[in-house]
């Protein structure tokens, strides 16, 4: 009964159909209940700042065998997601290695729109069979898995922001690092809680210049089917004059693949039917033959398939900071007309949170508090209670006059959810 109560309080590490091999405890161990033992043997795993609450999923897409477990962190117990890989002995030294550029580039590029990272281990060699990669990161799911919810056909504002979040992370990487991310394809976008779409899949990140890196000699880890013709083709060279273009091909492919599921050939990259009409002139562009004709980021971002409400406040939001008095103003009063278009999640997750230091510490004003309210009146009324109302409460600990003026005018909209243990 002692094995078993172990076992039933530690399911998540255990495969569905498990053999027990029951054998002698250390001598060490001996002063130590069955059920003691067992279960600190169970508990062992990998020296994170999180735990690992599941099995994992095998990523689809994947030329390394990734999972994406669910996890949560030690210290506060937030949701956080932890993709391991595991090294077998029918693995090469170059995959060893493709895992191991993933967890050091992670650990090393920082921007708002690669894949957040938060910790990482790697085994020291010589490697074995067994032994494996983790990298946690915040809390994300798979492109695929988040299509399959949010359609990109029947969601424009959301999609053209997404692709715009990974446009963003591939002009920072071409441009400012001087990389080349050499991968890009649905498996390597992953997709945040607030719906931001982030970069990932970082194993041939490398110098497009560096002849024996990962990315040129790894061919079968590259997505052949999102790889531009040259590299077929072994013309390498034009990485040299034109560093974005390979990135640029594979930023059309995945257009198509947003839009269309997985490329099948190369032959459907044509068929622009599916594709919104705004994205069909930046989409042709990214699929230019000639690499030096491809737009880098810079041209990418001024596509007007990113003139989107999404997109606008996002942008204006990141700039918050630098604002006048009366150009916030100006910011909040026209960002309340346009939030009506935007997803519950990204208002959730991300907007709202701005809204309230805005109004809070950052000299938001008055006009913080129309949209902000607004966006509550979307929100279950428990949501409303664990999220707007304790920072209204501190809003009315304001020393702006205006400030607490605005709410009182408001009132109406979230005196509700107000107790009266709270009011007194």
């Amino acid at each position: 009964p002692s094995i078993r109560d172990a076992v039933a309080s530690h399911p998540q590490l255990l495969p569905r159909h498990t053999l027990f091999v029951f054998v002698e405890r250390p001598s060490c161990c001996r002063h130590l209940s069955a059920m003691q033992w067992l279960s600190s043997a169970l508990s062992k795993g990998p020296d994170l700042k999180a735990s690992v609450l599941d099995a994992g999923t095998e990523i689809k897409g994947c030329k390394l065998a990734w999972k994406l477990h669910e996890g949560k962190k030690k210290d506060d117990g937030t949701s956080v997601s932890i993709f391991s890989w595991e090294y077998t002995s029918s693995n090469s030294d170059d995959d060893l290695a493709a895992a191991r550029n993933a967890l050091r580039r992670l650990k090393t590029l920082r921007h708002p729109h690669v894949l957040q990272f938060i910790d990482g281990t790697e085994p020291a060699d010589p490697v074995k069979p067994g032994a494996k990669i983790w990298i946690v990161t915040e809390h994300v799911q798979v492109l695929d898995t988040y299509l399959s919810k949010e359609p990109a056909s029947t969601n424009r504002e959301a999609t053209s922001w997404g692709l715009c979040c990974v446009a963003r992370a591939l002009k920072f990487l071409n441009d400012d690092c001087k990389l080349v991310h050499g991968n890009l394809c649905r498996s390597s976008v992953v997709v945040s809680d607030s719906g931001d779409w982030k970069l990932g899949g970082f194993e041939l990140v490398a110098d497009g210049s560096d002849p024996s890196s990962l990315l040129r000699r790894c061919a079968h880890l590259r997505a052949a089917r999102v790889m531009p013709p040259e590299v077929a083709k072994g013309q390498w060279q034009y990485l040299a004059d034109a560093n974005h273009s390979l990135d640029t091909w594979s930023f059309g492919c995945l257009i198509h693949e947003v839009y269309n599921g997985m490329l099948a050939r190369p032959e459907d990259l044509k068929d622009t039917t599916c594709l919104p009409k705004e994205v069909v002139p930046l989409y042709q562009l990214t699929l230019k033959g000639n690499p030096a004709q491809r737009p880098n980021g810079d041209k990418v971002l001024t596509s007007a398939f990113f003139d989107t409400a999404m997109v606008w406040i996002n942008k204006e939001l990141a700039g918050l900071a630098l604002k006048s008095a009366e150009q916030k103003e100006e910011f909040f009063v026209a960002m309340t007309e346009k939030i009506d278009s935007l997803p519950d999640l990204h208002l959730r997750y991300k907007v709202l949170p701005e809204l309230l230091k805005a109004v809070e510490f950052g000299g938001g004003g008055t006009a913080a508090i129309a949209p902000m309210l607004k966006l509550g009146q979307r929100m279950s009324a428990e949501d409303f209670g664990k999220e707007v109302v304790p920072g209204v409460v501190r809003c009315f600990g304001s020393q702006d006059r205006a400030t607490r003026i605005g709410l009182l005018q408001n009132l109406h909209t979230f005196a509700d959810h107000l107790s009266p243990a709270l009011v007194e």
